[in-house]
């Protein structure tokens, strides 16, 4: 069940003007969409409870998922999996005006009908790639325009067995877009040494576990375990990848979690404060407040 502060497909919907999508009931929708007012909300960390596939047709901006950055300009195409926090960097409205894309966005409950485990794929992608939005060929573009078209003829038709129609049509959708990602990981791994290799592919190893854990394990003794390092080895070799100590990651990954209970839910803080595993409500405030200058509350009130 997705918890009070995730976005789900109603939730983003009453954000789109109603003549930009096509729905299938609430487990999914597909729109060609500029960027206005409605998506303001995306200046914020926010947490989207199932899958999105985004596609760039004009202009460009800068999306950031979880702690990454991402350059996204036409042809650019980025699949969002459940979980992770995303945010629209701060943009000149006049650049953001020229922006026009293509959204597309299942439930997790939906995609069961879709038999490939495209969210490993995803997340081993991160093994070789410094970024996980690729740019499409001119033949690749061509071939999702196909897929787009036909997609929306099919929600657009009064027809039974539209529902399994449309989802046989994602599972087809998704191994296009399983075959360009394995594409662009085989070039990244050739292109790099063993070594750099080894460290990426454990560097990846932090980072999940650091997305998956760091609401309740705020230390680095945890991660070291599970890594079987020590904490010392770990935190220099984190260091040396990425120019940011381990210790710097975790607080970040909580940071930013802590931003879109603030924005999105309606836990007080103190219920905030615990649901993130913090000792006292005083040392939530103290973390709070040298993360980001703030106070909870003042953060929230913003």
């Amino acid at each position: 069940m997705a918890e009070k502060h995730d976005f789900s497909i109603p939730d983003l919907l009453r954000q789109l003007p109603q003549t930009s999508y096509r729905t299938l009931g609430d487990d999914f929708f597909i729109a060609e969409l500029g960027y206005d007012e409605s998506l303001e909300f995306m200046k914020y960390p926010v947490r989207f409870n199932g899958f999105m596939v985004f596609y760039c047709l004009e202009g460009s901006f800068t999306l950031d998922i979880n702690l990454n950055s991402y350059e996204v300009s036409e042809g650019s195409l980025i699949v969002y999996t459940p979980g992770n926090i995303a945010r629209v960097a701060e943009m000149d409205r006049s650049e953001l005006s020229k922006l026009r894309f293509v959204l597309v966005a299942s439930t997790e409950a939906f995609m069961t009908g879709i038999r490939m485990d495209f969210n490993q794929l995803y997340e081993d992608s991160l093994l070789a790639l410094e970024n996980h939005c690729i740019r499409l060929s001119e033949s690749e573009k061509l071939l999702m325009k196909k897929y787009r078209d036909l997609a929306q003829t099919l929600l657009d038709l009064d027809m039974p067995n539209k529902v399994e129609a449309v989802k046989s049509l994602g599972t087809s959708i998704f191994y296009l877009l399983g075959t360009m990602w394995s594409n662009r990981i085989d070039e990244a791994h050739k292109e790099l040494p063993a070594r750099a290799r080894r460290a990426n592919s454990l560097f990846a190893n932090f980072l999940r576990l650091v997305s998956a854990h760091h609401r309740k394990e705020h230390k680095i003794d945890f991660y070291a375990d599970n890594l079987l390092l020590t904490p010392k080895y770990l935190s220099k070799f984190v260091k040396e990848v990425s120019g940011r100590t381990a210790s710097e990651w975790i607080d970040s990954f909580i940071i930013l979690d802590v931003k879109n209970l603030l924005k999105y839910s309606d836990l007080s803080i103190k219920e905030i404060a615990y649901s993130m595993h913090f000792a006292s409500v005083p040392s939530f405030y103290k973390f709070f407040q040298k993360m980001t200058g703030l106070t909870p509350a003042a953060y929230r009130e913003q």
